[in-house]
């Protein structure tokens, strides 16, 4: 199976969160590092105009989990979805950002799939470049 790195891309009122494009960025130089695809996954309804946005920061290819229930953010619908994703294409890192949602769900995946969750990791170590004030993201291995 294809190795890869994840991206939860995460929404605000209908367009990629600044995080998530944040962390392609990251995500693509960890992916060029271990030298396996970059992938993003965005969850919610009518989202596949998405896409390209994310193709443009960086990632190789996207995942999409579409349904109207899914419009709006809740815990447990977004947890098994995520869940489900991993177990079906096994990625070797999720990345998801440290927001109050990435908070909510990073652990609960990682409970479901019986793995370590970082709870905030500064961007920088990601390419041993110091910054003094970078964004954070929530890795699960």
């Amino acid at each position: 199976m294809k190795r890869e790195v994840w991206v939860f891309a995460q929404r605000e009122n209908k367009k990629i969160a600044e995080i998530s494009l944040e962390l392609l960025g990251k995500g693509r130089e960890l992916a060029d590092k271990l030298k396996v695809t970059l992938a993003a996954v965005v969850i919610g309804n009518r989202i596949g105009e998405l896409a390209p946005t994310l193709i443009a920061h960086g990632a190789d290819k996207v995942y999409l989990a579409q349904h109207e229930r899914l419009d709006s953010y809740a815990t447990l619908p977004y947890t098994r979805t995520v869940v489900d994703l991993v177990n079906r294409f096994n990625p070797d890192i999720l990345i998801l950002g440290a927001t109050a949602l990435g908070r909510d769900l990073a652990p609960r995946v990682a409970s479901h799939l019986k793995v370590v969750s970082l709870p905030t990791v500064p961007i920088s170590p990601l390419t041993s470049t110091p910054t003094p004030q970078a964004s954070s993201a929530i890795k699960i291995f």
